[in-house]
């Protein structure tokens, strides 16, 4: 989709193919209760619309209060298919949230992405929501969700995640990296990401050559990739692969709800551990196992490995580099 000036045809509408033209009919009940948000917008909703009114966002074209099949989103971008919500602290409340991750899923499921702040970080840190939602929008540009959307529980698709609204004050993203072992893919999330899970299935224990899988979802976050782009296999009708085409490190799962990467190609797969288990039909019986097998580390194997001693790394550090490899010779 272009970010140009507002077309006057309508806008694609990927869930189902057909065209939603900027005045399609919408129920008068739906319609007087968006009229009535509008006019009971908060602090925090008038401050991020006189942002976004007008194209002001790099021509990007919102609309406020706007009706979307049974909802009504705080503010939608049609060319984007991208809803933009602010919240107060009752978003906070365990089955509000619920509801939230349910609606966010349900507009998925119609093409929408559905990226959310709080009141705080609108008031606070205006100028990071606008930057997070023009690399949203442009993210959606140069990677469009893969068609049809997946309508049925997907194995990666995020789970609902309860956040803790912030205290105020000044909001810190976190900023995760990653890449493959040789250093020609790397990538970069810029914000709380998604959920992270294994997945035993057979299919991808077969894509990592191992016993799981670890994904993550970047959440609301756009996955920058910082040094070159990962090759992609077509593992089945409903999603592709991303590796390194050099090194062949495992790197991306991409469905139609989404993007995951692969949690042991961040840097820190700490800081994204899986919090569930998926596919547990397809686990190796041997799993289990594993903690109680006896316990060596490397150098105790020094003696039957003699090489261990002047063994040279030559995979990318964890971490961010300005030029790999080095110019060394190996």
């Amino acid at each position: 989709p272009s970010f140009g000036p507002r077309r006057k045809v309508g806008e694609w509408r990927a869930c189902s193919g057909t065209w939603l033209m900027p005045h399609e009919r919408v129920p008068e009940n739906r319609r007087n209760n968006a009229k009535r948000m509008r006019k009971a917008m908060t602090d925090a909703e008038r401050r991020l619309w006189n942002q976004l009114r007008a194209h002001r966002l790099i021509g990007l074209g919102f609309r406020r209060q706007m009706p979307i099949g049974s909802f009504i989103a705080d503010f939608a971008c049609a060319e984007a298919r991208m809803v933009v919500e602010v919240d107060g602290s009752q978003h906070a409340i365990p089955d509000r949230a619920i509801r939230d991750a349910k609606r966010s899923r349900q507009l998925a499921e119609t093409g929408w992405l559905v990226i959310r702040f709080w009141n705080d970080e609108v008031l606070h840190e205006l100028d990071d929501v606008c930057e997070h939602i023009v690399r949203v929008a442009v993210q959606r540009k140069e990677h469009p969700p893969l068609s049809p959307p997946v309508t049925q529980g997907s194995r990666h698709a995020p789970l609902p995640v309860l956040r803790t609204p912030p205290q105020g004050g000044r909001v810190a993203l976190k900023t995760l990296s990653g890449g493959c072992q040789c250093g020609a893919v790397r990538f970069r999330v810029t914000g709380n990401p998604g959920t992270s899970s294994v997945c035993h299935c057979r299919m991808c224990q077969k894509a990592s050559a191992a016993p799981f899988l670890a994904l993550v979802g970047p959440g609301d976050n756009p996955v920058e990739w910082t040094r070159g782009q990962p090759a992609w296999f077509q593992s089945s009708s409903a999603a592709r692969r991303g590796f390194c085409a050099a090194c062949g490190t495992p790197l991306a799962y991409d469905a139609p709800d989404g993007l995951a990467l692969t949690v042991l190609a961040f840097d820190d797969p700490d800081a994204v551990a899986p919090t569930i288990a998926y596919g547990v039909e397809g686990k190796r019986p041997w799993c289990d196992a594993v903690p109680d097998l006896p316990q060596r580390v490397t150098m105790d194997d020094i003696g039957e490995a003699p090489f261990l001693e002047t063994l040279k790394n030559f995979q990318h550090p964890d971490h961010d580099t300005g030029e790999w490899p080095p110019n060394a010779d190996r």
